[in-house]
């Protein structure tokens, strides 16, 4: 018997269920046990990064973005290239999503605005919460609203906030002092939740037509030698992929859609951030890494896994409409 929910001090449902065991053992999962042993993440860019983040791609140019979030950079890379462009320098930004009109969605630290494609910058909403500092990861949902995570300041004061299309937004979950990695099952109706500050990845049932976050458990424990989970992303049978920051030797761990581990690929450097899947037929795995104090000077920013172990699914756009002042 599962125990009952309870309130917390944000009056949010914090329900401590963990997820059903998994009951099968098919081929598919197993294919992507079997691969991974042979697999190892290629160097790709360099660009003296501090704390990259965030990779999305972009299908209709064939481009991934990503963020610098303490040198206040976006850039942006076809897969053929090593040389990004810097597309954005000014305020840091915590993570960005793709527009329905081709423009980039910048969750910076206290607005999100839309840099347009002619590198013009529309604020769309001021955001102010007392608890957070920034944003951090954040994601498009079926509707074009977007999930986005904050860094709390202390005690578990940040939170996962869920912006309208109209730029209203209201807090979903709380209790974090890193909101972290986000994604949604192939057919968007559970949202996974990585809560870095408990070392807990969460699942919703998630009902696309209210925005609304129900029936919350927890997916996965992760213990202290495999690292903080940081960074999300689902694969297109359903797969979770968790980039862990500061694991003694993974990088990546993918469990199936019930929270059993089924592979683990090695760490490309200490800290691994984020992750996401690229390409024409999304089957490469592309790495964000963040600097730590004792790298050595061949650590690298991206990597790539090609020939991936599975394809990825196309992630979902935003459609946040811009006010109209300027940030």
């Amino acid at each position: 018997m599962c125990p009952p929910s309870v309130a917390n001090q944000h009056g949010l449902p914090t329900d401590l269920r963990e997820s059903p065991p998994f009951r099968s053992t098919g081929s598919l999962y197993q294919g992507i046990t079997d691969r991974a042993h042979a697999m190892s993440f290629v160097p790709w860019i360099m660009c003296g990064g501090v704390l990259s983040e965030g990779p999305v791609w972009d299908q209709r140019q064939e481009r991934l973005y990503w963020t610098d979030i303490d040198r206040g950079r976006v850039y942006s890379c076809d897969l053929d290239s090593s040389r990004p462009d810097t597309v954005y320098n000014g305020v840091g930004v915590g993570g960005l999503t793709l527009q329905t009109d081709n423009s980039l969605l910048l969750f910076r630290q206290n607005d999100i605005s839309r840099l347009n494609q002619d590198g013009t910058l529309s604020l769309v909403v001021n955001f102010h919460h007392e608890g957070s500092l920034r944003f951090n990861d954040v994601a498009a949902d079926p509707r074009s609203r977007v999930l986005a995570g904050t860094i709390g300041k202390g005690g578990g004061s940040g939170g996962l906030f869920l912006f309208e299309v109209d730029g209203s937004y209201r807090m979903v979950a709380a209790d974090t002092d890193c909101s972290n990695g986000l994604g949604f099952s192939p057919d968007g109706t559970i949202l996974y939740w990585t809560c870095s500050t408990r070392r807990l990845i969460f699942a919703f049932d998630y009902d696309q037509a209210l925005g609304r976050l129900t029936n919350q458990r927890i997916f996965v424990r992760v213990e202290a030698g495999d690292g903080i989970p940081d960074g999300l992303t689902v694969d297109a049978s359903g797969c979770v992929y968790s980039a862990r920051w500061g694991a003694d030797k993974v990088g990546v761990v993918i469990y199936t859609p019930n929270g059993k581990e089924v592979a683990r690929l090695d760490k490309p450097a200490d800290a691994v951030t984020s992750l996401c899947f690229a390409g024409p037929l999304l089957d490469q795995l592309v790495v964000t890494t963040a600097a730590q104090a004792d790298d050595s000077s061949a650590r690298h920013d991206l990597y790539q896994l090609s020939d991936g172990l599975s394809p990825g699914k196309p992630e979902y756009r935003s459609a946040l409409h811009p006010g109209s002042s300027k940030p």
